[in-house]
């Protein structure tokens, strides 16, 4: 029990431990409004007339052999999707994201009669349509979640039967999905998950439970809206139930704490750092960054969201903490090809101080203080799909690693050489670092089956979706106009995400946007095809 004061043991983990934001607002007004402006306080939103930022006037697409209507009416947002005989309209509750797009939850309320089981529960489920904010058009999920680059169609134009969006059936329950990341509620929920929990499992437990921690439920309970202390993510997700910090001024613990718990972790140099120690902070991080991937062969997440997971698990995760590159109240920067900002290599530096010099910089890099080349090109290189350009890993490694070598992954030293082909590159690492890796018939399937070629062409063909795309930014971001012959056949990809990062690189390199006859990202797979052909003439006239 953690006794202080005449209050009794300090508690920020129940339900009654809450105060939600608009009491923090008393005291800390600025670091209130500055929580308004960050994406995080728009995170989930009830849906209304200032949330909903979609085009619900009427607009109608065709998709898939369907149509889709978004409609607003007497302050009702509604989708209304129809195939063949059958019709589902559901009206919209909730909003999710503000910044590259915006998904949306909602419930069935008229349909066929197979759907009345979920008319009767009034299931709130993720809809299959979302805005994109970038693009501004309504597109399927699929080319925005952030679950990886998707399949939209098979080779032959078919449907893949996971992604069905007009069957409601399959539309996932908010309260088992969206909910546990998007909004703030009591930290003792996060017990009962287990998957969301942030800090080390072994490190934290319920007092009730044995010696041994629990294992993970098979599945996420569900969260339910009585349990959130607000919808959307608040100060409380970060600095756990104020009440204590509140009521009395008692410093505030930036972590869990309660006589309920077993926190083996909290050890005293851990707790009492000023500003937290990277232990404390990367793990309240890690309470929602911390997402499922597919990963790298080097272990680095293929998909946004699991940044912290990612921190933690790299070169520097003992002493470099998330909020050294960002402010947690105030938003990041705009992702793309923009400079890396100088805080960001500063974070590097304070550790290694002996590159700050411009020559020791260029001698242990290989690359002139001008050139361009960062800390960050070479050991956290842009290989993650985000939600509206691939971005940086934030496993902070070694760019030499044999294991991503051998499976034609994404190197660092590749994304920009694009045209050398990786036997060059390890040339060129020995050379350099004297590091010695050993290409052999096994890396061949990786390259296209041949070590000697451009590793970016082998790439643009990698049988893994997320290296096709990882190469389309790199040729974008790297030739300009000398990349069209390139990205223009990647309009063809079998993944709409793909497809959509090439036609955005494509239209900043032409300096304008292709019209709906140019290229349609939602048209059948043969009038895409048709288009792609066409654009790549016009484009070589």
């Amino acid at each position: 029990m953690l006794l202080y004061g005449d209050y009794g043991p300090y508690s920020n983990i129940l339900r009654e431990d809450y105060v939600g934001p608009e009491r923090c607002r008393d005291c800390h007004l600025q670091k209130y409004n500055q929580w308004r402006t960050h994406p995080h306080s728009r995170m989930t939103a009830n849906a209304n007339e200032q949330s909903v930022l979609g085009d619900f006037s009427g607009k109608t697409i065709e998709y898939d052999g369907g149509t889709v209507v978004f409609d607003h009416a007497e302050g009702r947002f509604t989708m209304t999707l129809s195939r063949g005989w059958q019709s589902h309209r559901f009206e919209v509750t909730r909003t999710i994201g503000s910044r590259f797009q915006q998904m949306y939850i909602g419930v069935l309320v008229s349909g066929p009669p197979a759907a009345a089981p979920l008319i009767e529960a009034g299931t709130e489920v993720k809809l299959p349509f979302a805005f994109s904010l970038v693009r501004k058009t309504w597109l399927p999920y699929t080319y925005l979640e952030g679950d990886g680059p998707r399949p939209e169609y098979t080779d032959s134009g078919e449907r893949t039967p996971d992604d069905d969006m007009y069957d409601p059936r399959g539309f996932g329950a908010w309260v088992r999905t969206c909910i546990w990341c998007h909004n703030t509620y009591p930290y003792a929920k996060r017990l009962e998950n287990r998957w969301l929990l942030g800090f080390p499992e072994q490190d934290i437990a319920l007092s009730s439970e044995k010696a041994d921690p629990p294992s993970r439920p098979r599945r996420p309970p569900r969260l339910t809206l009585p349990e959130l202390v607000t919808v959307g993510i608040s100060c409380e997700s970060c600095h756990f139930g104020g009440r204590e910090h509140a009521r009395a001024e008692r410093q505030i613990h930036f972590y869990p704490t309660s006589d309920a718990i077993r926190f083996d972790g909290a050890t005293p140099e851990r707790v009492k750092t000023p500003r937290g120690s990277a232990y404390i902070v990367n793990s309240i991080c890690r309470q929602c960054h911390t997402a499922h991937s597919t990963r790298y062969p080097n272990g680095a997440s293929i998909d946004n969201s699991a940044e912290a997971r990612d921190l933690t698990q790299g070169a520097c995760a003992s002493q470099i903490r998330c909020i050294d590159c960002h402010n947690p109240h105030l938003p990041g920067p705009t992702v793309g090809a923009a400079p890396d900002r100088e805080e960001h290599i500063e974070a590097c530096l304070t550790c290694h101080d002996r590159y700050r010099a411009a020559g020791a910089a260029a001698a242990h890099t290989g690359h002139a203080r001008d050139s361009g080349v960062t800390c960050l090109d070479c050991h956290m290189p842009k290989i993650v799909n985000g939600l509206a350009a691939v971005v940086r890993t934030h496993q902070i490694s070694s760019p030499t690693d044999p294991r991503m070598f051998a499976a034609g992954a994404p190197n660092a030293c590749n994304l920009c050489h694009l045209d050398r082909s990786v036997t060059w590159t390890v040339a060129a690492l020995d050379r350099q670092w004297g590091v010695k890796l050993q290409p052999d018939e096994s890396w061949k399937p990786g390259y296209g089956g041949s070590l000697e070629g451009p590793t970016g062409i082998a790439w643009l063909r990698h049988p893994y979706p997320i290296v096709r795309r990882a190469a389309v930014d790199a040729y974008a971001r790297t030739l300009g106009k000398a990349a069209l012959p390139q990205l223009i056949p990647m309009l063809n990809d079998p993944y709409a995400a793909n497809r959509m990062l090439a036609l955005g690189a494509i239209e900043r390199i032409l300096g304008r946007t292709l019209t709906e006859d140019e290229y349609s990202l939602i048209a059948p797979l043969a009038v895409r095809r048709r288009q792609a052909e066409a654009l790549a003439a016009a484009v070589g006239r």
